[in-house]
């Protein structure tokens, strides 16, 4: 046999190969799918009908249910039953409807299976419960995007956009409960720790300063500062979510105070902001009634400062370190104990202020920050000047002897 025998031979065989390895994927290498590729992956239709989105994580195991009211408006069913950042929703739902079929990979169950579909799953439903679409995502495609199964088609398919579902439904909700700008309060009452009068704050019309009818002729109004007090509680932002029957809940409700800021509207708004504080020390209260405890040890009855009694016990402890013995330093030397958690709970604001409804199932918590810019007395707000000094009397002329 010569060489071009051989060649000839080998070409043959080369041919035959290949023609049996192609025959050999047609069964898992699927046609075109010209009604489906280019398509995108939702239509609005489909989303226009949708009264219910599940997100699921496959591998955590994590799902986040978002659900439409009769009124329109999307809350999270199984967190709290917290109104949805429907923004969030917004951008989440264009991304679908952007996303386009750009090609389809395989119909075969094996090719699928490697595929890793159903890592992440996103099924609309209808109000009856039945479901609209739903949509699987799986590996990254080779160049990028997701390979996806989507359940009105068979086998599977990738999309060139990346589609990563959000499963946390802490990520879900409105954290920002307050709408609105400070050019829209009319009037803002402040309660103060330890005083029992509020101090009152108003304005006839937007733009302008605002006065108090609770001050005296040498006070004023520091505008700036209110104003920054304003946009601190409206722009607000929780960072948890607990039950309202939390222990450090319950204690930062007890020991909260209100601030209320009314629009021009009408419509007012009671923000109420506390946390759990330590415990008055024999050494604390001391302090605070900067002497005038020992002074009136021997009273029935003796106060702080802030109108605290202080008890018989703290009493025996004051004496104690008045005559020179160590009673209170063992209790004085312990580390004082921190303050809770901040909480915030909502109130007034009408039947549509669905977080006034909230604060009495679960407590809002914000961040250390958020209490500290509130003003601890009125001089935070409150400007006073120094009375005028009265004028001396003039001197009286004596009269001389014998006029």
């Amino acid at each position: 046999m010569n060489t071009k025998t051989l060649f000839l031979g080998v070409a043959i065989l080369g041919l035959v190969a290949g023609l049996v390895f192609w025959q050999s994927q047609r069964g898992t290498t699927a046609p075109p799918r010209p009604g489906l590729v280019g398509q995108p992956l939702l239509s609005p239709e489909t989303l226009a009908e949708a009264s219910r989105l599940e997100l699921a994580g496959g591998n955590g195991g994590r799902r986040v249910v978002l659900e439409k009211k009769e009124e329109g408006r999307w809350h999270l069913p199984e967190y709290h039953g917290l109104p949805v950042d429907f923004d969030k929703l917004r951008r989440f739902t264009q991304s679908l409807l952007d996303a386009k079929v750009d090609r389809h990979v395989t119909d075969s169950a094996e090719r699928i299976e490697r595929l890793g579909l159903g890592r992440n799953v996103i099924e609309l439903f209808e109000s009856g419960g039945e479901s609209l679409w739903r949509l699987e995502t799986g590996d990254s495609g080779p160049s990028g995007g997701n390979f996806i199964r989507l359940s009105k088609a068979d086998g599977a398919f990738l999309t060139v956009s990346s589609i990563f579902p959000d499963t946390q439904s802490r990520n879900w909700p409105v954290k920002q409960p307050l709408q609105g700008s400070v050019e829209d309060i009319a009037r803002v009452k402040v309660e103060f720790p330890g005083e029992s009068e509020a101090l009152r704050f108003e304005r006839e019309e937007k733009g302008a300063n605002f006065g108090s009818p609770d001050l005296a002729e040498n006070q004023s109004v520091k505008n700036s500062e209110v104003t920054r007090l304003v946009r601190s509680i409206l722009n607000g932002r929780y960072t948890e979510v607990v039950s309202a029957d939390d222990p450090e809940a319950v204690a930062a409700r007890e020991q909260s105070r209100a601030i209320t800021l009314t629009n021009f509207d009408g419509d007012t708004k009671v923000v109420r902001v506390g946390r759990r504080m330590p415990k008055q020390t024999a050494a604390t209260a001391a302090s605070g009634a900067g002497g005038r405890a020992r002074e009136e040890i021997s009273s029935s009855i003796v106060f702080d400062q802030d109108g605290n009694i202080i008890t018989e016990e703290e009493i025996a402890a004051l004496q104690g370190r008045a005559a020179g013995t160590d009673a209170v330093a063992t209790e004085s030397e312990e580390e004082p104990e921190e303050p809770g958690p901040v909480f915030v709970f909502y109130g007034g604001g009408g039947e549509d202020f669905v977080w006034a409804d909230l604060s009495e199932r679960v407590a809002f918590q914000f961040s250390d920050h958020f209490h500290n810019q509130l003003p601890a007395d009125w001089d935070k707000l409150v400007e006073t000047r120094a009375p005028e000094p009265e004028p001396a009397p003039e001197p009286i002329e004596a009269e001389a002897p014998g006029s």
